[in-house]
């Protein structure tokens, strides 16, 4: 299967975040917000207009000048802003290819759920997205735009397993919608 999208009907979700709410988690260099301002520059150096990058990003203040060079308007890479972005921004969009982009920390369920773990989280809350009910979600009737690459650069460690602790991981889950019946 060859895909052939114009630049102008792609979109990307782009997020970095090495600074989060919990201090103790920080990702010290500054590699995830920069592999993820050099993925939104890549794609707008390819003809994806501006407006189409929704890029979030939680830097170390080590690498603020990093996101003034950057060019690019850059949001708060929260579990409601990217939430937002992809239900209300993203879902009604009609076009041929998204790219998802994310580097940070990431965990995996004893249910094998794949979740990236947000700026805003904590060990009192762990602010997540549920990454298997993304791609569902991706794939349904009620996301519009086709096509999907999504480069996830996380762990997928089960650190509850590590402490002793079950249960659940509660996180942003999405409406999966109908599956997709593509003609």
């Amino acid at each position: 299967m060859q895909l052939m999208a114009k630049p102008e009907r792609t979109f990307g979700l782009i997020v970095g975040i090495e600074k989060y709410h919990e201090t103790a988690w920080n990702v010290p260099g500054g590699g995830p917000a920069d592999d993820a301002l050099k993925f939104a520059h890549w794609l707008h150096q390819h003809g994806v207009p501006k407006e189409n990058i929704r890029l979030c990003l939680s830097a170390l203040e080590e690498n603020h000048q990093l996101i003034g060079e950057c060019g690019l308007t850059v949001e708060k890479a929260t579990e409601q802003n990217i939430s937002d972005i992809v239900t209300n921004f993203l879902s009604p969009k009609s076009g041929d290819l998204l790219y998802i982009f994310w580097a940070g920390h990431g965990w995996i369920t004893s249910e094998r759920e794949r979740r990236l773990f947000c700026a805003d989280a904590n060990e009192r809350n762990y602010q997540n997205l549920n990454f298997n009910s993304l791609l569902v979600y991706l794939a349904s009737d009620k996301f519009q735009i086709r096509n999907h690459i999504c480069i996830v650069d996380t762990c997928a460690n089960f650190p509850l397993l590590l402490r002793g602790q079950s249960g659940e991981l509660p996180g942003k889950t999405f409406f999966s919608g109908q599956p997709r019946k593509d003609k």
